[in-house]
């Protein structure tokens, strides 16, 4: 009878901590910060060489400034065409940006970061609400902030 308790204050004790091992993992792998400020919405902008980049009539360029952090021990795949903007229940897709400081294709490794520009073409409108977000093919805890 002595031995069956001893067992079972010991996997009592070994399951406590797995499970107080398993609440430190609230931290994101990766954290997608989009500036607000940085963002903006245009029917026109000046690329990096100099010319002027129109957007097709009826739509407008959505240009949001990401900053993207590797907190993991993985390498995290960063690129442009991995994010999605969703404007009135429609989602798109980037579009090349040719102005400064776009995003660019990396391989960021841990504890890395980058940051940079998307372009969406969307439609044009007064007032535009959007979500955006990101597709991979890990399992990346992403957070947005």
């Amino acid at each position: 009878m002595t031995k069956i308790i001893i067992f079972l204050l010991v996997a009592a004790v070994l399951l406590a901590g797995c499970a107080s091992e398993a609440e430190v993992q609230d931290a994101p792998s990766a954290m997608i910060t989009i500036y607000r400020d940085g963002t903006s919405f245009t029917n026109s902008y000046t690329a990096s060489k100099g010319y002027d980049v129109e957007a097709d009539g009826g739509f407008a360029f959505l240009i949001i400034h990401v900053n993207i952090e590797n907190f993991s021990h993985d390498d995290f795949d960063v690129s442009p065409y991995r994010f999605k903007a969703e404007v009135n229940n429609v989602e798109y897709t980037p579009t090349m940006y040719f102005g400064d400081k776009s995003l660019p294709y990396v391989n960021l490794k841990p504890d890395g970061s980058v940051d940079g520009y998307v372009c969406f073409e969307v439609p044009d409108a007064e007032e535009i609400n959007y979500r955006v977000g990101y597709n991979t093919n890990s399992d990346y805890d992403i957070e947005f902030k």
